[in-house]
């Protein structure tokens, strides 16, 4: 219980810090007064859709995700709404997928390579499970880190840890779930 809430706690103050970070650049107010985004070409609204494969704690799943991206700068944006339904390599169609719907925020570096840049994201939200069998879980908190390579403007493609904390009330069982992703991505 103790590292429960005390994960809950980290988690919320770095997103306190990456959000105020990011008013802080849409404000212009991050302190270097001659720092500016002239010819900087970025788009304002993004839509997203990416594709996820990995596994964790002796099972393997894949997942589909949607996302809206407002950008407040070039280089930092906010993940407005993240929805992602995922589902078990063996069975696929047998069993519900559980769903997340998640917030966050998105950096990206400059281009390194042509129009390559790398990224990083992090996301909170809740997540549960459409099952409406007798083993059904209320859900509960979930988060998502990833980094990754934008291989273009609309193709990326990383890594994803996303954590997911499970209740089972008629078992009254609780537990979480770690899955690692290969994600790619689509960019609109």
């Amino acid at each position: 219980m103790m590292r429960q809430n005390l994960f809950l706690k980290v988690m919320l103050v770095v997103t306190a810090l990456v959000m105020n970070l990011t008013v802080c650049a849409a404000t212009g107010t991050l302190g270097s007064s001659d720092f500016s985004y002239e010819g900087v070409d970025y788009k304002k609204n993004r839509f997203a859709i990416d594709f996820g494969i990995g596994g964790g704690q002796g099972s393997t799943g894949f997942d589909l995700g949607v996302r809206y991206q407002h950008n407040f700068a070039p280089f930092i944006g906010w993940d407005v709404l993240s929805v992602k339904a995922a589902f078990p390599t063996e069975g696929t169609f047998d069993e519900a997928p559980d769903l997340q719907i998640m917030t966050g925020v998105r950096g990206t570096t400059p281009n390194f390579y042509k129009n390559m840049s790398a990224y990083a994201s992090i996301a909170s939200g809740y997540g549960f499970s459409t099952d409406s069998s007798a083993y059904n879980n209320d859900g509960g908190v979930c988060a998502e880190i990833g980094v990754g390579i934008n291989l273009c403007k609309y193709v990326y493609m990383g890594y994803a840890f996303n954590f997911q904390k499970i209740h089972i009330n008629d078992m009254d069982l609780s537990g979480k779930g770690k899955v690692h992703y290969f994600r790619l991505g689509f960019v609109f």
